[in-house]
């Protein structure tokens, strides 16, 4: 028998360097559109998705409050702000930039220093502009905003992060 559990209203931040795609993923997942144009994310954007999954017996119903946090690191303080309350994470960088993927190391460090140990997924976007198929590793999903691949799935990973934390705790 499936027991549900309470439902759970957890803040999630977006965290990488500009143009990473961090608006693109939460609009793909949240509203399933895409849109070519660059948007410099101004501040914060908050969205929200209520999502279901089932962990060992258990129904979980999560709200998802979305925080799209702006990616220029001359802003850090008020990105620290934005961090505060945050039950996880989803650290983004650019396949195509390995420079976005080295930042990522200060992002979480920044992240942490005002969170403590919270749950963060890494998420390698942008896959459909390299030619050949990247390895999966359970360290990091690759995702495309562009074509929807592994989007809902970055997002399911992180809430089953937090169903597993809210267990612990």
């Amino acid at each position: 028998m499936v027991k549900k559990m309470p439902e759970l209203v957890r803040k999630i931040c977006l965290i990488g360097d500009p143009a990473v795609g961090k608006t693109s993923l939460i609009n793909r997942f949240v509203y399933n559109t895409y849109d070519e144009r660059y948007l410099t994310t101004m501040g914060v954007r908050i969205s929200k998705k209520k999502v279901n999954l089932e962990l060992e017996g258990e129904t979980y119903g999560i709200t998802m409050m979305i925080w799209d946090i702006l990616g220029q690191k001359e802003f850090r303080l008020l990105q620290e702000s934005a961090f505060r309350g945050s039950a996880a994470a989803i650290a983004v960088y650019d396949v195509t930039r390995e420079v976005s993927r080295m930042n990522l190391q200060d992002w979480i460090g920044s992240l942490r220093k005002i969170t403590g140990e919270i749950p963060v997924v890494v998420a390698g976007n942008k896959i459909d502009l390299i030619a050949k198929p990247i390895q999966e590793t359970e360290d990091v999903i690759f995702t495309s905003a562009r074509t929807g691949e592994n989007v809902e799935e970055l997002f399911l990973r992180i809430a089953l992060a937090i169903a597993k934390d809210t267990r612990r705790n």
